[in-house]
């Protein structure tokens, strides 16, 4: 099973003979990859929409992977019993979708060894909750697909500080990310603000002074950060 650069970054972070969880499964692609390398001998599939348990359902059978790989419908974990699994990924899904999957199967979530977050949007408000719940960021980790670069947040449960707040930003724990990448991901961010605060000299009819400010703020603490690297 071929992965994308995406999926196969989630991939990585799956620790070996883990019962691992896959919500959000689509195709089931990621299922069958931790089956076939020998990574898992039992996942579990989720997905709460048919479409996509249907799509998975037959990724398995064209790979004769019926036995090891099971798969549900339903919401997010609510279908898993506890300790079911020791390990789960939610990803492809906005940031604040996955802290609300977690919310509801916080029982299922803390029993966990781990679990694997790959947020769409909203990464910033997703690692603050986690650290106000006690979540603790062990490693992160970013995937690069055509112009797009997706984070992924690998989770144990206990206490983090961030004493950083452009760390909510850039990530927690990006130690295993190369340089190069790390740079690009934040001259990205850079880069993001800067059009913003173009859009908004160019088209407002009185500038918001306050708003100006903190986008001045972020470009320097990004920019702050390049200058460590």
């Amino acid at each position: 099973m071929n992965l994308s650069p995406r999926l196969l970054k989630i991939a990585n972070f799956v620790e070996k003979n883990s019962i691992v969880a896959d919500v959000g499964c689509d195709h089931g692609y990621i299922p069958v990859y931790l089956v076939e390398k020998n990574i898992c001998e039992k996942v579990i599939a989720t997905d709460i929409n048919i479409g996509p348990v249907e799509n998975a359902k037959k990724t398995i059978r064209n790979n004769n992977m019926i036995e090891s790989i099971d798969v549900r419908l339903g919401s997010g974990l609510t279908k898993i019993d506890e300790h079911e699994i020791n390990s789960a990924i939610i990803a492809g899904m906005g940031g604040l979708l996955i802290r609300d999957i977690i919310i509801q199967s916080k029982s299922i979530i803390d029993s966990l060894e781990y679990f694997i977050l790959q947020p769409q949007n909203s990464q910033i408000e997703l690692r603050m909750w986690l650290e106000k719940n006690e979540y603790n960021i062990v490693e992160e980790d970013l995937a690069f697909e055509g112009n797009k670069i997706y984070e992924i947040i690998k989770v144990k449960k206990g206490k983090m500080t961030i004493t950083n707040d452009i760390m909510y930003e850039i990530g927690v724990n990006m130690k295993n990310v190369s340089k190069n990448d790390y740079m690009v991901f934040i001259n990205k961010k850079i880069n993001k603000y800067l059009n913003i605060k173009e859009n908004i000299l160019k088209n407002a009819t009185s500038v918001d002074a306050d708003k100006i400010s903190k986008i001045n703020e972020k470009i320097m603490k990004l920019g702050d950060v390049l200058l460590c690297l």
